[in-house]
């Protein structure tokens, strides 16, 4: 599992340093990992509410927790 994270955060790192994010990588590896487990154990755990897509959470979660942007739009 370790090679895991840190192959995450190495990628994180990555996206840093093309100045697609602008945080801290570990940080953001946990922020990540956070999301996405509770993206796969929140809708089954409540069913009743109509959720959005999987799909579109998923990359919405990606996005967001690794704060990537466009390199268009970087400053």
């Amino acid at each position: 599992m370790a090679a895991t994270i840190e192959l995450v955060v190495t990628t994180i790192q990555q996206c840093i340093d093309a100045g697609a994010s602008s945080t801290d990588a570990w940080t953001t590896t946990a922020v990540l990992w956070f999301a996405l487990h509770g993206l796969v154990t929140v809708p089954q755990a409540i069913t009743s509410v109509g959720w959005p897509p999987f799909d579109h959470l998923l990359t919405e979660c990606v996005t967001r927790s690794v704060g990537l942007r466009h390199a268009a739009t970087k400053p």
